[in-house]
């Protein structure tokens, strides 16, 4: 049994893959298994990770119809034998020491997952996130106070090691788009104890074709619907935090009714809900401290004057 098993879903993403995948076989620590899961990729990802693999019989692929990212990292975790479990993204790449890191921090705290900061990479230019934070061992509740925060570790899976227990029964929601903001806060619930230091080692790579990018030019009323669980369940499970929480979904009402304004496809009722929800949580935003007095100035005139922030292209 190793130590970690890192699953790397793949579809289509061969241009990128070459770099993620050395990047993990690379690793300072080496006891590892690289869990390739090809979600029926149709250019040449496979036959490149077959042939990735012959140099290293760490690297293990696997080849499935397509599914979606969390079918493919439910597979991975299925196939996974080590003790604790990583995730990259074929289009992203690691530091060398990643997850050497991330795994002595799981074992000074006693903890069960491990979350540390990321590098945005976009047209060849890296910048460091501005989550910041010394190494710091939280409570389940901390954890999600402080992922709430205007800047946050954030939900990617991608920067965080977990112990495998975790995922006993928990998966990642298959067919939604934002599968890491229905998942994360679950992980952290079932943990119970996080250790985080946002030291950069991992690096997510922007580019046309990428989730992320796509996501924020043209609005999706079904994602959304992500938020509005995640909102309620948090409300649940950590009543005490019921500003923090509210302060977020407007947050992402803000967000999701700008995408909206700004689309070449507009949906109005769905911004009217949108607006609806920003002038209900107003007040949750000027309580929390996380969030710079600029933004809630800007976050007052949006809920008050919506469409003053409807630009012409």
């Amino acid at each position: 049994m190793c130590k970690i098993s890192i699953i790397v879903p793949v579809y289509n993403t061969s241009k990128y893959l070459e770099k993620c995948l050395n990047s993990l076989i690379n690793q300072t620590y080496e006891d590892i298994e690289i869990i390739v899961v090809n979600d029926g990729s149709t250019d040449n990802s496979l036959d490149l990770a077959i042939e990735i693999a012959k140099r290293d019989d760490r690297v293990k692929v696997y080849s499935k119809e397509n599914g979606g990212l969390s079918s493919a990292r439910n597979f991975g975790v299925s196939k996974a034998s080590g003790e604790y479990i990583g995730f990259v993204d074929s289009d992203d790449y690691v530091d060398a020491k990643m997850f050497e890191k991330l795994y002595d921090m799981i074992k000074s705290s006693r903890t069960k997952m491990a979350i540390c900061g990321w590098y945005l990479v976009e047209n060849e230019k890296v910048r460091t996130c501005k989550f910041k934070c010394d190494r710091v061992t939280l409570t389940d509740e901390q954890a999600i106070d402080m992922l709430l925060n205007h800047f946050s570790f954030d939900n990617f899976a991608c920067n965080k090691l977990f112990h495998w227990s975790l995922f006993i029964n928990i998966t990642f929601p298959i067919g939604q788009v934002l599968e890491d903001l229905s998942t994360t806060y679950k992980l952290i619930n079932e943990a119970k104890v996080i250790v985080v230091d946002s030291e950069p080692l991992y690096y997510y790579v922007l580019h046309s074709n990428s989730i992320t990018s796509n996501l924020y030019k043209q609005v999706d009323p079904e994602s959304f619907k992500a938020f509005e669980n995640r909102k309620n369940d948090l409300l649940k499970m950590y009543p005490k935090l019921a500003n923090k929480i509210k302060a977020n979904y407007f947050t992402a009402n803000r967000q999701y009714f700008t995408i909206s304004i700004h689309s070449n496809i507009r949906d109005k009722k769905f911004e009217k809900a949108r607006i609806k929800e920003m002038r209900k949580n107003i007040f949750y935003v000027w309580t929390d401290k996380s969030i710079p007095f600029r933004v809630k100035v800007s976050s007052n005139v949006i809920s008050i004057l919506p469409y003053l922030f409807k630009v012409r292209k």
